[in-house]
């Protein structure tokens, strides 16, 4: 059977390849463990007849490479082969595990390249708002204002008591307009049926206009109509309560 032209000159390009890697690959200035050139005269000589040992260290050891190299066109020329046919000659064993390194290297790192493209275009592909798939909803914050600017400043357990607010029940991005002179920076928000917390979250105050304004998201969605009470609590203390009634359909007073 013919080999494929094409094939064989990959196969070459290949082997090439390996011996340029294997010439310079692997220094060993100190020649430590080389064998003596009589025996890499002998490698030369009957490549199929050498031992393993010697082979594998000539194929780890770059100086011992180059010298078998040398000894082998040495070889060659004195039994007179001609160069073309020198293409054809048995490959040392070395040789042949170096390519099969390479090839499964060469494998790897394409598979690999692979992946990495398919799990980013994975990632990257934009949620569905799909009313029949749960699973890919992204839910929608209504903005709300909840104006908080009357209510007392507490510090300790007691909160200031005032007429219920009314809040829809659905997903709220909530800006909490707080009393002149609250606490800037982190609030735990703490939403209670009764005793029973229900939710819980963190938000930010920052002053904006002269006005202490907190942000902060909550789906009351999750939760039944009914009267509620929410609470804000700074890290120093400063505690802010307020009645609220979660309502399907806000309706004027």
């Amino acid at each position: 059977m013919k080999r494929n032209p094409k094939t064989r000159a990959d196969e070459e390009r290949l082997i090439s390849f390996a011996r340029e890697y294997l010439a310079d690959g692997f220094p060993n200035p100190d020649r430590i463990g080389c064998p003596p050139v009589s025996v890499l005269q002998g490698l030369a000589e009957e490549p199929t007849a050498a031992d393993p040992t010697i082979t594998e260290h000539v194929g780890g050891c770059s100086p011992c490479f180059q010298q078998y190299q040398n000894l082998l066109a040495e070889t060659r020329a004195k039994k007179r082969v001609p160069g073309l046919l020198g293409l054809f000659q048995p490959v040392p064993r070395f040789v042949v595990i170096a390519v099969i390194c390479l090839v499964v290297i060469g494998i790897s790192v394409v598979a690999w390249k692979i992946y990495k493209r398919a799990t980013l275009v994975h990632q990257e592909k934009p949620k569905i708002n799909s009313p029949d798939d749960n699973g890919n909803r992204v839910t929608q914050y209504t903005p709300f204002v909840l104006d908080l600017s009357k209510a007392a400043q507490v510090r300790g357990a007691n909160g200031n008591k005032r007429p219920a607010m009314k809040l829809p029940r659905k997903p709220l991005h909530i800006s909490a307009y707080l009393p002149i002179g609250s606490d800037a920076g982190e609030y735990r928000v703490s939403l209670n049926a009764g005793k029973q917390p229900v939710w819980s979250g963190i938000g930010e105050a920052q002053l904006r206009d002269q006005q202490m304004v907190m942000e902060f998201e909550a789906d009351l969605s999750l939760n039944p109509p009914g009267r509620y009470t929410l609470t804000l609590v700074s890290k120093s203390g400063l505690r802010l309560t307020q009645q609220v009634i979660v309502e399907d359909r806000i309706t004027a007073n």
